[in-house]
C-alpha cells in the first residue's frame, strides 16, 4: 500500500530579513489545525489529523539550520502554517509565514513556498 511522499521543508535564518543570523536558541513550527483527507496514485485514501510539529535550529556549515519532514499536500491542496519561535537573551519573538502548501518533491526550502507575513 502507497503512502503519501514527504517531502523535507528546510530554513535557513541568515535568509530571512530582520533576524540576527547568529542566534542559535530558535525552532521552526509546521502545523495544520484540521484533519484532511489525502489521496495516492494507488489508490488509497488517508485521514491526515490535526499535527504541530517542530525542530530546533542548529549550526550547520556557518549558518543556523532547520529542517521538518512533511507529507507533500499538493494533492490534496490543503495549505500548513509555519512559524519560527527565537528565543533571543530571554526575549520571545513569534515569526509567522503565510500559509503553503507542501510541495510533492523530496525537498524545498521554506522561502520558495511562503514568505514572512507583515506584522
Amino acid at each position: 500500500m502507497a503512502t503519501p511522499n514527504e517531502c523535507i521543508v528546510y530554513v535557513w535564518l541568515k535568509d530571512i530579513g530582520g533576524v540576527d543570523a547568529s542566534i542559535t536558541n530558535a525552532t521552526l513550527y509546521a502545523q495544520n489545525k484540521r484533519a484532511f483527507r489525502h489521496g495516492t496514485v494507488a489508490g488509497s485514501v488517508y485521514t491526515i489529523l490535526p499535527f504541530t510539529k517542530s525542530q530546533a535550529f542548529e549550526t550547520l556549515g556557518g549558518g543556523t539550520y532547520s529542517e521538518i519532514q512533511l507529507i507533500e499536500t499538493t494533492t490534496p491542496g490543503e495549505r500548513i502554517n509555519f512559524s519560527i519561535v527565537i528565543n533571543d537573551g530571554g526575549t520571545l519573538k513569534q515569526i509567522f509565514f503565510k500559509p503553503a502548501i507542501v510541495p510533492n518533491s523530496t525537498s524545498t526550502n521554506l522561502l520558495s513556498i511562503t514568505e514572512v507575513l507583515d506584522e
